[in-house]
């Protein structure tokens, strides 16, 4: 890769990363996590992943 590619990549992957929001709550993240299909934040990922459990049941 040359050092303008490279400098395209770092740019896709801010751009890409400035305009992910998270599917619960529409706030916009810079390290979203994927549950599924979708993007969360921090916050809403771990309420997400604890309203799915892990299929055991209560």
């Amino acid at each position: 890769m040359s050092v303008s590619e490279e400098k395209e990549y770092e740019g896709f992957v801010k751009e890409a990363k400035k305009i992910t929001r998270c599917a619960m709550c529409g706030k916009e993240t810079d390290n979203p996590k994927i549950f599924g299909r979708k993007f969360y934040c921090d916050d809403c990922y771990y309420i997400d992943v604890e309203m799915v459990g892990d299929g055991v049941g209560i």
